[in-house]
């Protein structure tokens, strides 16, 4: 179930930066790190990252955006976790912009 509750809380963090609604993002990812860490999802930590790194850009800390994100791409790559390729792409672009 918590799982669950993890996964929920990423996509409530990513869909409240697009309605910039940048507290209840940064609610959501508190929220679903504590979930991570509590049970041990490490396949989602990666998500939590990119989570993150969004926060990072939207509160201006972009350069550190950029430096988290190649560190979190180089780590799935490494492993071979390709569900988060086109995902990390968008957030590279986002942070382009």
């Amino acid at each position: 179930m918590s799982l669950y509750q993890a996964d929920a809380q990423l996509l409530l963090g990513h869909v409240a930066l697009n309605d910039h609604q940048q507290d209840n993002a940064s609610t959501a990812f508190q929220a679903a790190e504590k979930l991570i860490n509590t049970h041990g999802y490490e396949l989602r930590r990666y998500e939590l990252d990119l989570l993150h790194v969004r926060l990072l850009h939207v509160t201006n800390n972009t350069r550190q955006a950029r430096e988290k994100l190649k560190k979190t791409r180089e780590h799935f790559e490494q492993i071979g976790y390709k569900r988060l390729h086109q995902q990390a792409e968008r957030i590279e672009n986002e942070l382009d912009s």
